[in-house]
């Protein structure tokens, strides 16, 4: 199991496509699941880089492109989790009922 540093590295190593990186939407989701504000709360904790660099022995500079990563992946959940319910709704048949 991967460390939570390597797959912040990791994050910072590869622009983050969760479409190409079923690892990073897992995670995203996770942290979605688990309370919608995860990952607004994540991005402030980012603000305090010193401490969370001391914390988890990562550099700064890598916890700094971290926000940036984070809201492009949740970017991205949201590109296809719109595109899913479009389908969803395209495929819906009509019944006359409501």
């Amino acid at each position: 199991m991967a460390s939570f540093g390597q797959v912040l590295e990791r994050m910072q190593n590869e622009s983050v496509k969760t479409s190409e990186n079923p690892e990073a939407a897992a995670a995203v989701r996770a942290g979605l699941n688990l309370n919608a504000d995860f990952w607004d709360d994540f991005i402030k904790i980012c603000n305090q880089s010193k401490a969370l660099s001391e914390l988890l022995g990562v550099r700064r500079d890598v916890i700094a492109r971290w926000p940036n990563e984070v809201r492009k992946a949740l970017a991205q959940i949201e590109r296809q989790d719109s595109a899913e319910a479009m389908n969803k709704k395209a495929s819906l048949i009509t019944t006359g009922y409501n």
